[in-house]
């Protein structure tokens, strides 16, 4: 059996094209701050290779992307996306907090 591509993997789980789904995603959720800068079809699959290894829903904010000094796009775990990280590991057996 053929594996789906990612992308069609992250559409298929938001209902939505795949088409739609890249440039949705393009000009909203991993859009950078510098509006002259674009991130490239290469750097969204890098984004959304963190987002599926570790299960991160970019459209609420687990992940981010940062534009480093060289125009690189660095994918960034939020608070939000720690906590999804954290709470679904099995070993996690809640915290106390003081």
């Amino acid at each position: 059996m053929k594996k789906k591509s990612l992308l069609i993997k992250f559409a298929d789980r938001f209902g939505v094209n795949s088409n739609e789904l890249l440039n949705t995603l393009k000009k909203t959720v991993f859009k950078p701050r510098d509006n002259n800068i674009e991130i490239t079809n290469e750097q969204l699959v890098g984004l959304l290779i963190v987002a599926d290894q570790y299960n991160l829903n970019p459209f609420t904010r687990e992940i981010i992307a940062f534009i480093d000094k060289q125009g690189n796009v660095v994918p960034g775990v939020t608070v939000d996306g720690w906590a999804r990280i954290i709470n679904e590991h099995p070993a996690f057996d809640g915290v106390e907090l003081f």
